[in-house]
């Protein structure tokens, strides 16, 4: 989950940006985390997790910044 939050946080902050849809998120991790690849289900349950944790929004596939 940490490794997941820091990724994201490196995306949001390399494009300037408060929303990214879910499959410019899951490009840019597996581009980053070649080694070790996030499942599809390891994605879910992180923003789930985040999105509990109110952190990030999910929408129509569009993560939001909170």
């Amino acid at each position: 989950m940490g490794k997941f939050r820091t990724l994201l946080g490196k995306l949001f902050k390399e494009t300037h940006t408060q929303s990214q849809h879910v499959s410019n998120i899951m490009e840019f991790l597996a581009k980053e985390e070649q080694t070790e690849p996030f499942t599809q289900e390891e994605i879910d349950i992180a923003i789930q997790r985040m999105m509990d944790d109110n952190q990030v929004m999910l929408s129509d596939e569009i993560v939001f910044l909170i």
